[in-house]
């Protein structure tokens, strides 16, 4: 039974080419500024006949990203986070213009982010550090995706980066020997034996199969209390009737009341996956991914000796399996908040046996 998503709808693609190009291929719809403008008014709920140059707007920084991606894909890997790092943040304020903070974003149009990792001299991608800003484009686009604004100033270690982004697990655990900070989590719906009334049930297992996670570090689950070690149960919900076994579709819209749905990770077909974390800065899939690029594009510009030590280092595999993978899931991952929907590319005919 397919688990719940970040969006209620999916949009499913078969194709036998690479993801990457078929996902660009989708991407350059947005091209249109007619496209746009369909978009704002069906998934944004901007008034028709309105919101005109903001989808101008959004067109230009569509094409520039475009032909960013087509510099980062095209080029070495190891200046290919440069570009790419610039399309990532043209796609993040596509984010915000389509959000309900749009009117910040004149204001707001720096990074966000600062790097000052050029004055010391760093032995580990993992002991490297960013400031990321009250103000920027970064933090606007978290306020968006989140609805929450960062309240102060955060250094960020790039080792609590890399073990949440999900496309680069087992390059991570074979370079550091420890397994990303993700739980899959099972989602159903049972009769609590206390009061006799039907609640969500949330199955919790972490990647490394041994770890007991507590309800603070699953931040997805916004009304569920602990029922045993790795179980926990929601508020009541209306009596189904009739359920199948495993049936979210019943209850599904009071299901995603219960839930951080932004903290979603792209689903598998019977569980979904999201970050462990007790910290107050909330992780999206979009955020560690952007502050993944935003270092090494800030390595690549400022300490080109440190990217030649990362280069012949055990973590190099790591950075070059992101290059491709995390840019690909972040386009994926902005194709589905334009349309509101979860893009899910699989690979094959949908024709074929």
């Amino acid at each position: 039974m397919k688990s719940i998503g970040r969006y209620k709808d999916d949009h499913v693609i078969c194709s036998d080419l690479d993801p990457i190009h078929d996902v660009l291929t989708l991407i350059q719809y947005l091209s249109s500024t007619q496209y746009v403008l369909d978009v704002m008014t069906r998934y944004h709920g901007v008034a028709k006949g309105t919101g005109k140059e903001r989808a101008k707007e959004i067109v230009s920084h569509v094409k520039t990203a475009l032909d960013l991606i087509d510099l980062s894909l095209t080029g070495s890997t190891e200046v290919s986070f440069l570009p790419a790092y610039y399309a990532i943040l043209d796609f993040m304020k596509i984010y915000i213009l389509l959000g309900p903070f749009h009117n910040e974003l004149a204001r707001n149009r720096h990074h966000g982010a600062v790097y000052k990792g050029y004055s010391k001299k760093s032995q580990s991608v993992l002991t490297e550090s960013i400031e990321v800003k009250k103000g920027g484009a970064l933090p606007l686009f978290y306020k968006t995706i989140t609805g929450q604004a960062l309240v102060k100033q955060q250094t960020i270690k790039m080792g609590e980066v890399y073990p949440y982004i999900r496309n680069i697990g087992i390059e991570y655990e074979l370079a550091t020997g420890r397994h990303p900070q993700l739980a899959a989590i099972s989602l159903d719906v049972i009769t609590n034996p206390k009061n006799g009334k039907d609640v969500p049930r949330a199955k919790v297992q972490t990647l490394d199969k041994s770890t007991t996670v507590g309800k603070s570090k699953l931040k997805v689950l916004k009304n569920f209390q602990r029922r045993n070690k790795n179980e926990f149960l929601g508020d009541p919900i209306r009596p189904l009737k009739a359920r199948l076994v495993g049936d979210l579709s019943q209850s599904e819209d009071e299901i995603r009341r219960q839930l951080r749905t932004y903290l979603i990770y792209q689903p598998h077909s019977d569980f979904l996956l999201t970050p462990v974390s007790g910290k107050q800065l909330l992780l999206p899939e979009e955020l560690p991914i952007a502050l993944l690029f935003f270092h090494m594009s800030s390595v690549v510009r400022y300490k080109p000796e440190f990217l030649a030590r990362i280069r012949d280092s055990r973590f190099w595999p790591v950075l070059a399996s992101a290059s491709r993978h995390a840019l690909l899931t972040f386009m994926i991952l902005f194709w589905s908040y334009v349309h509101q929907k979860d893009l899910i590319i699989q690979h094959g005919s949908a024709f074929r046996d």
